[in-house]
């Protein structure tokens, strides 16, 4: 079996709100395999994904991003923000920095307090994510870049005029 590039969870849900609005269709499938997973697991990422609440079956064959997680902030964007209760430590993590959270560990260590540890639970998730090509730059911000071109890629982002932040004052916390 060929491994992909990333968590199958992650990619699947991060695919799911960037590519098809909202939706896990067979063009997420497509670019699922295209990276290296399996079809079995794309089958088990949304099975995992609906049974953590990050996703329901609208219909028959139709899985989409769970409307209840959706929020528009004081601007009018559209965020997506974890589930009241802990569901996956890696899904947690990005939705939180996604959502422009500034201070994504302490976001993160509060949602997951009814574990036993919520520190390790960060450090180890952040760690797995760097790991599977899942970046921060040195703001904070987190991408996905497969391959070697991960470290030219951060090398130009901290690399910026004047050190200045993309995309003015908050810069924008995307995988996208």
């Amino acid at each position: 079996m060929c491994r992909g590039p990333g968590i199958p969870q992650v990619d699947a849900f991060l695919w799911a709100l960037s590519n098809d609005g909202y939706f896990l269709t067979f063009a997420v499938l497509g670019a699922f395999v295209r990276h290296g997973y399996s079809v079995a697991q794309f089958k088990r990422a949304r099975t995992a994904l609906v049974r953590n609440g990050y996703m329901i079956r609208s219909g028959q064959g139709v899985y989409a991003v769970n409307p209840d997680l959706r929020r528009l902030d004081p601007a009018g964007r559209i965020r997506i923000e974890p589930p009241g209760r802990p569901g996956e430590p890696h899904i947690d993590f990005l939705l939180i920095v996604l959502s422009g959270d500034a201070t994504p560990r302490d976001a993160f260590v509060h949602l997951w307090a009814a574990a036993r540890d919520p520190g390790a639970i960060y450090r180890r998730t952040r760690r797995e994510m760097l790991s599977c090509g899942y970046i921060e730059d040195r703001y904070g911000n987190w991408y996905y870049y497969p391959g070697p071109r991960t470290r030219a890629i951060l090398d130009g982002l901290d690399g910026l005029a004047g050190g200045a932040r993309p995309h003015g004052d908050r810069a924008a916390r995307s995988v996208f």
